[in-house]
């Protein structure tokens, strides 16, 4: 997790391979850190590196509500479940959100 800064500013790069196997990273990683790494990368990714930054963000609430921070969990699912938000990351998130609020 010490490491969650420095692949954060990977996933800003220009080098889409880089970027891609940061934002994975990112995903597996987890955390408030990462989350918030992957939410500033969610508004700068190129669109075919968008559905990896949603994918990063469910397994990081995942991850969150596993390790009982279901209010961590929630707001990430809540913040994929807008307009805007392609149909099956939202399908996604609302699925997290019914399980986290068990």
């Amino acid at each position: 997790k010490a490491a969650t800064a420095e692949v954060a500013k990977c996933a800003a790069g220009s080098d889409q391979m880089l970027c891609g196997a940061a934002i994975s990273a990112l995903g597996k990683i987890g955390g408030a850190d990462a989350a918030k790494a992957l939410d500033q990368a969610k508004g700068s990714a190129p669109d075919n590196l968008k559905l990896a930054v949603y994918d990063a963000l469910l397994k990081v609430a995942e991850k969150m509500a596993a390790e009982g921070n279901k209010a961590g969990a929630m707001k990430i699912y809540t913040g994929l479940n807008r307009e805007g938000t392609p149909a099956q990351v939202r399908a996604a998130a609302l699925k997290g959100i019914v399980g986290a609020s068990k």
